[in-house]
């Protein structure tokens, strides 16, 4: 018995389609290579300069302190003054120019508001309801809310100052609860969360299992220094207050 073989040949539908897609690999392969080689546009470059305008101007602060009256200048010098007295100098407080960071640029602005927003936080952060280390977990647990970048910071550094380790304060931040943690502490990081994730909007039952655990009082002190961090997190936000170098 003989085999005969033939030499398969291409239909012209399938020629045609071969055709198409070498020409749709050419087109594609040309589009890239203009788009690698060639010089940018005029808007792409007006584009490109607008970006490294907005990166430079936002190196500069909104709220200069150079720019402000006597007044709002001795209240920037009180703010300074409380906030060391309950700090200490665990974190940077000004920049290279001598602007003072953090919400108080902003505030300095609105001085009949200031010294009385000066001295409510000094309040609400001074209640003996809470340990330092309590009250550090609540304001990093809102941080993770906020993510104000320069409180994160300012309160990582005051939190290790005050006996969290990096790991701690770190994971906090991100929203979870840092190990090695006391009951206690455990469960007032996860009741600030919760204030802050839902603005204060409590179930009846985790009021209830906050009040068994710090009374009353304590709920209310958490609950202001929660609702101040969150403030201060919008005021620093608009303020554009930077993480220093």
């Amino acid at each position: 018995m003989v085999f005969v073989t033939s030499t398969p040949r291409l239909r012209p539908h399938a020629t045609a389609g071969h055709s198409t897609l070498l020409l749709v690999l050419f087109l594609a392969l040309s589009s890239l290579f203009l788009g690698v080689f060639s010089h940018p546009t005029e808007s792409s470059s007006s584009t490109m300069a607008e970006a490294a305008d907005d990166r430079t101007a936002a190196k500069a602060p909104r709220f200069p302190a150079d720019s402000q009256t006597p007044e709002q200048k001795a209240a920037l010098a009180e703010a300074e003054r409380l906030t060391k007295q309950v700090y200490g100098e665990s974190f940077k407080l000004k920049d290279p120019q001598g602007n003072l960071l953090g919400p108080f640029g902003i505030l300095a602005y609105t001085p009949k508001t200031f010294l009385a927003y000066l001295n409510y936080t000094q309040s609400y952060t001074t209640l003996p309801n809470l340990t330092p280390r309590e009250r550090e977990l609540s304001t990093l647990a809102t941080v993770s809310v906020t993510k104000s970048e320069y409180v994160e910071y300012a309160h990582q550094q005051i939190g290790i100052s005050v006996g969290l380790t990096k790991a701690q304060v770190e994971r906090a931040s991100k929203g979870h609860v840092p190990k090695g943690l006391s009951d206690r502490e455990e469960c007032i990081y996860e009741l600030a969360l919760d204030i802050a994730e839902n603005f204060g909007a409590l179930k009846d039952r985790d009021f209830s299992r906050a009040v068994s655990l710090l009374g009353r009082e304590g709920v209310a002190a958490l609950a202001q220094l929660v609702g101040g961090y969150m403030l201060s997190s919008t005021l620093v936000s608009v303020a554009g207050v930077a993480v220093p170098s």
